[in-house]
């Protein structure tokens, strides 16, 4: 009987090692499928952008040298969204990391304060795919956000709260003021619905490329 018992028991802790590996092996599965579409926080193994392509801040070649040969991995950091008129919008997120062909989104929820002195709501979802192709396009952009836009209708300018989501947007370089940083940056579309036209812009975010690995 004694025998017996400990072959039960022996049997039981097999029993129990097998179901403890068979989930560490999901959970290996799980985590590394959840990992395809990038990180938002795995910059560490990246380059400066400036000392990747070997040149200085302020020479405005970063542009050039990017678009000119794409680096298989691109972590870039959200800073702020700048609006004609009106405070800029600082965000507060680490980077996001990108591999050819990944997506990754994220959102904001703004008061943004005009300078009259009134302060409107802006928030959304940005979602972001890294092309990553030879041509001056580096992502395909999809906005989907809720502030103040201009349409016009029948000739006439009226500025109209409401939800505006717009795909196929690309990101350009620009840079602002004395700043001699090379920022990625794109706008958040105005999608016209029943108005005749859609005049300008949401408001333009611009993102700081923190790292590349080539």
């Amino acid at each position: 009987m004694e025998r017996e018992g400990f072959i039960k028991k022996r049997r039981s802790n097999n029993r129990r090692i097998a179901v403890a590996i068979t989930l560490f092996m999901l959970m290996t599965i799980l985590l590394s499928a959840c990992g395809e579409g990038g990180s938002t926080t795995d910059s560490g193994n990246m380059q400066d952008p400036y000392e990747a392509y070997g040149i200085k801040r302020g020479e405005g070649n970063l542009a050039f040298e990017i678009l000119d040969d794409p680096p298989k991995e691109i972590a870039i950091q959200p800073i702020m969204i700048k609006k004609a008129y009106h405070e800029d919008a600082v965000f507060d997120m680490e980077p996001i990391v990108f591999k050819k062909g990944t997506s990754q989104s994220f959102s904001f929820d703004f008061q943004i304060k005009h300078e009259s002195g009134e302060s409107y709501p802006l928030k959304g979802t940005v979602s972001m795919k890294y092309i990553r192709d030879d041509s001056s396009n580096l992502f395909e952009i999809e906005t989907d956000a809720y502030g103040y836009a201009t349409l016009v209708r029948n000739g006439i300018y009226s500025n109209e709260l409401g939800q505006h989501k717009v795909s196929g947007r690309h990101t350009s370089f620009s840079g602002f003021g004395d700043d001699p940083e090379q920022y990625l940056s794109f706008s958040l579309g105005v999608d016209k619905k029943d108005a005749d036209k859609a005049d300008g812009n949401m408001g333009v975010i611009y993102c700081k490329i923190t790292g590349v690995k080539r």
